[in-house]
This record gives C-alpha cells, structure tokens and sequence, in this order.
C-alpha cells in the first residue's frame, strides 16, 4: 500500500500506548490535528474482510490483515489516495466521507478531515468474507477493546458505524445504550455512554442501504457538537 500521505497526515505519537493493548490488532488511524481538536471524535467502522475482488476469501489478505498492525492506516491511505485520482472505489468509506462532508468530496476536504478524527474497525478478527458475521465473542472483545483505545485517545464523542456490534457493552457492564424509537433506513439507532464517562452513537453501516443524508441529520441532533466540529471546514 501506498504511503505516501501517511506521515503527513496520520500521527504516530499514540502508538506505543497502543501496543500495550492486547486486544487491538491493528493502530487506529489519528489524524495529525486530533490531539490538539475542540472535540476529539473517535469513528469505528465494522471489520476488516479478506477477500479477493471477486468475493471468494483470501488467506493471503487475511494473514496480513492479523498481521500488520499499520493495515487499517493503509487502507486510509488508499481511501484518501484514490480520492486524490478523481477514482471512488471505497463504498463504506465513501458513505462515510458523505455523513461528515455534505459539499465537495475534493482531496482538500477530504484531507481535512481525515486529519481531524481518529479511526479503526471495532471487530479485530478480520472476516472472511462479506457474508461472514462476527461472533458474541468477536464483539464482546471489541467493546473490551475500545474501553482502552478510548483511554488512550480520550475521544469527546465516539460515532459507531454498524448496529450489528451492539451486543456485549451492557452485558459486560462497560456501557449503557439507549435505543431510538425512530427508524431510519429500517435501522433504529442508538445513544449512550462507556462507563469512562465517554458519550457513544451508534448508527447504520455505511453501505449497502445507507442514506448519508438522513444520518447527518441525526448526528447533528444526537452527536452535535462533533458534528459541528467536524462539518466546519
């Protein structure tokens, strides 16, 4: 993968907190103006998947998926870099790019923002395939897994992409959600907190079925002052 908007943009200076979690497979991806942001938000996507374009599964991928713990790093870089060729290749991180930047997806906003948040997959066991599910365990380590990323980025807000990880926060004893009676996209959403007394919205993958419109919405009424943060470039 390529590097060469890595060291511009993404700071390292976490890194060796990072690897005293036994938990956490790869680095986040912290932008160069995180630290230093009026509100430090914290993005989680789902999993990392190991498969070929053509869907079947990669054991190739999969190896240096578990292995190469500046794998999520890379793939932001590619993010980034193809939004530099004009090229939109990436459809959760598009859709992501979408709920926070509601003008021109151009390189300089892009940038910008990648600059300003913190980001990794909430599941560490990378899935095989599109179809694969994480398991209660899978979740249950994730949520163990970012108490401590949390403690070591001290985010103000944290926005999850992926209901489907819901389970294990409360069962755990780590956090408590509260659910919308509001649906969108035929997803309800859902507020709350870690027990570090870290605000939490959990809202719809950003893929198939996503209306990145929709969920800004909600954001700027359930996560506001991130979001007003974050779409002021």
């Amino acid at each position: 993968m390529e590097n060469e908007f890595i060291n511009s943009l993404c700071d390292k200076k976490f890194d060796e907190e990072f690897d005293k979690i036994s938990l956490l497979k790869r680095y986040p991806w912290v932008g160069v103006n995180y630290a230093s942001s009026k509100c430090r938000v914290l993005i989680l996507g789902d999993s990392h998947y190991a498969q070929e374009e053509d869907g079947k599964f990669s054991q190739e991928e999969y190896d240096v998926s578990q292995q190469d713990k500046n794998y999520t790093r890379g793939i932001i870089n590619c993010v980034i870099s193809d939004i530099h060729k004009n090229e939109s290749t990436w459809k959760m991180y598009n859709g992501l790019l979408n709920t926070f930047i509601d003008t021109d997806i151009s390189p300089e906003n892009v940038n910008e923002f990648w600059s300003k948040v913190a980001f990794y997959n909430f599941i560490q066991e990378t899935m095989r395939c599109s179809s694969d599910k994480p398991s209660g365990e899978n979740k249950k380590e994730g949520w163990k897994c970012l108490v401590e990323v949390a403690k070591v980025l001290n985010p103000d807000q944290i926005i999850m992409f992926g209901i489907r990880n819901w389970w294990g926060l409360e069962y755990q004893q780590l956090g408590k959600l509260n659910w919308s009676n509001e649906k969108i996209s035929n997803c309800e959403p859902a507020t709350g907190h870690l027990n570090i007394n870290i605000p939490l919205t959990i809202i719809h993958h950003s893929a198939q079925g996503y209306n990145s419109s929709a969920w800004r919405e909600y954001l700027q009424e359930n996560a506001t002052q991130a979001m007003e943060y974050l779409m002021n470039n």
